[in-house]
Protein backbone atom coordinates (compact mmCIF):
# COMPACT_ATOMS: atom_id res chain seq x y z
CA UNK A 1 0.00 0.00 0.00
CA UNK A 2 1.23 3.39 -1.18
CA UNK A 3 1.26 7.02 0.46
CA UNK A 4 -2.27 7.87 1.53
CA UNK A 5 -2.68 10.82 -0.89
CA UNK A 6 -6.40 11.79 1.16
CA UNK A 7 -4.56 11.26 4.92
CA UNK A 8 -1.27 13.74 3.93
CA UNK A 9 -3.37 16.08 2.03
CA UNK A 10 -5.91 16.47 4.95
CA UNK A 11 -2.26 17.19 7.28
CA UNK A 12 -1.38 19.59 5.13
CA UNK A 13 -4.18 21.59 5.05
CA UNK A 14 -4.38 21.70 8.97
CA UNK A 15 -0.92 22.55 8.99
CA UNK A 16 -1.28 25.57 6.42
CA UNK A 17 -4.61 26.39 8.44
CA UNK A 18 -2.31 27.19 11.67
CA UNK A 19 0.40 29.10 10.14
CA UNK A 20 -2.47 31.02 8.25
CA UNK A 21 -4.18 31.63 11.57
CA UNK A 22 -1.17 32.53 13.48
CA UNK A 23 -0.07 34.99 10.22
CA UNK A 24 -3.38 36.47 10.38
CA UNK A 25 -3.29 37.49 14.29
CA UNK A 26 0.10 38.61 14.01
CA UNK A 27 -0.88 40.78 11.13
CA UNK A 28 -3.91 42.54 13.54
CA UNK A 29 -2.58 42.89 16.47
CA UNK A 30 0.74 44.64 17.95
CA UNK A 31 3.73 42.57 19.58
CA UNK A 32 2.68 44.37 22.73
CA UNK A 33 -1.10 42.82 23.25
CA UNK A 34 -0.24 39.34 22.27
CA UNK A 35 2.81 38.59 24.74
CA UNK A 36 0.18 40.41 27.53
CA UNK A 37 -2.47 38.52 26.92
CA UNK A 38 -1.50 34.47 28.16
CA UNK A 39 -4.61 33.48 26.45
CA UNK A 40 -3.38 34.49 23.01
CA UNK A 41 -0.25 33.13 23.66
CA UNK A 42 -1.56 29.60 25.07
CA UNK A 43 -3.54 29.80 22.01
CA UNK A 44 -0.20 30.34 19.42
CA UNK A 45 1.62 27.24 21.10
CA UNK A 46 -1.08 25.49 20.94
CA UNK A 47 -1.19 25.79 17.05
CA UNK A 48 2.27 25.79 16.69
CA UNK A 49 2.38 22.51 18.69
CA UNK A 50 -0.34 20.39 16.58
CA UNK A 51 1.15 21.90 13.22
CA UNK A 52 4.30 20.35 14.39
CA UNK A 53 3.08 17.02 15.44
CA UNK A 54 1.01 16.90 11.93
CA UNK A 55 4.36 17.38 10.04
CA UNK A 56 5.91 14.59 12.26
CA UNK A 57 2.59 12.37 11.78
CA UNK A 58 3.60 13.06 7.88
CA UNK A 59 7.22 12.14 8.47
CA UNK A 60 5.87 8.64 9.82
CA UNK A 61 3.49 8.11 7.48
CA UNK A 62 5.75 8.14 4.43
CA UNK A 63 8.68 6.17 6.58
CA UNK A 64 6.37 3.82 6.84
CA UNK A 65 4.65 3.86 3.53
CA UNK A 66 8.38 4.94 1.34
CA UNK A 67 10.45 3.08 3.79
CA UNK A 68 8.85 0.47 5.23
CA UNK A 69 9.28 1.61 8.91
CA UNK A 70 9.79 4.16 11.11
CA UNK A 71 12.85 5.97 11.94
CA UNK A 72 15.10 3.39 13.72
CA UNK A 73 18.21 6.64 14.97
CA UNK A 74 18.36 10.14 14.91
CA UNK A 75 20.65 9.60 11.51
CA UNK A 76 17.68 7.87 10.09
CA UNK A 77 15.23 10.14 10.95
CA UNK A 78 17.03 13.00 9.60
CA UNK A 79 17.15 11.09 6.25
CA UNK A 80 13.42 10.74 6.45
CA UNK A 81 12.68 14.26 7.59
CA UNK A 82 14.65 15.38 4.83
CA UNK A 83 12.96 13.23 2.33
CA UNK A 84 9.43 14.11 3.65
CA UNK A 85 10.07 17.98 3.76
CA UNK A 86 11.40 17.60 0.19
CA UNK A 87 7.83 15.68 -0.55
CA UNK A 88 5.84 18.36 1.36
CA UNK A 89 7.45 21.40 -0.37
CA UNK A 90 6.78 19.67 -3.69
CA UNK A 91 2.84 18.66 -2.98
CA UNK A 92 2.55 22.20 -1.67
CA UNK A 93 4.24 23.85 -4.37
CA UNK A 94 1.80 21.67 -6.76
CA UNK A 95 -1.40 22.52 -4.59
CA UNK A 96 -0.58 26.41 -4.62
CA UNK A 97 -1.45 25.70 -0.83
CA UNK A 98 1.37 26.85 0.77
CA UNK A 99 4.64 28.97 -0.22
CA UNK A 100 7.74 26.69 -0.45
CA UNK A 101 9.23 27.59 2.88
CA UNK A 102 10.77 24.30 3.30
CA UNK A 103 13.28 25.13 0.33
CA UNK A 104 16.27 25.74 3.35
CA UNK A 105 16.27 22.16 4.19
CA UNK A 106 16.53 20.80 0.84
CA UNK A 107 19.37 17.71 1.01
Amino acid sequence: MGLDRERMLAKIGYIREQVVSIKDLLDRKKKEEILTDPWLIKGIKYSLQTAIEAVIDLAYHVAVKKFGHAPGDARDADRIFRFCLSLLSSVCTELKILPNIFSQYDA
